[in-house]
């Protein structure tokens, strides 16, 4: 669509994204019709805030484990994700997530199975 002075922009049809705490990325993504796809812009270890020590049961401070990612839709940016993990308990996710693509099946690697939000 046109717009005067502000140039042409592509209007995308949405796509249904159920959300909750089981939802997953690769399945709302698949289920639309698209490839998956993720690319790492960040990780590393930091100390867990307030909020994540809170979420993840640590004390602020602890080491973390942190993963940003820009996940995609047949290689279209959809979003932004930021992961946290106990760094003691997941100390190479983010090696592991590039290997896998899938934030599922890397916690399956560590014999998580069945995570939720």
């Amino acid at each position: 669509m046109a717009r005067r002075g502000r140039g042409t922009f592509v209007a995308a049809q949405p796509i249904a994204y159920r959300v909750g705490g089981r939802s997953r990325f690769t399945g709302n993504i698949e289920a639309a019709g698209l490839k998956p796809s993720a690319r790492v812009l960040r990780s590393g270890l930091v100390e867990a805030t307030e909020d994540v020590a809170d979420n993840l049961d640590l004390e602020v401070g602890e080491e973390v484990a942190t993963l940003e990612l820009l996940r995609m839709g047949d290689d279209v940016p959809i979003l932004i994700a930021r992961h946290y993990m106990p760094a003691d308990r997941f100390p190479d996710f983010a090696e592991r997530f590039d290997r896998i693509q899938s934030i599922t099946k890397t916690f399956g690697s560590y014999g998580v199975v069945g995570y939720g939000a």
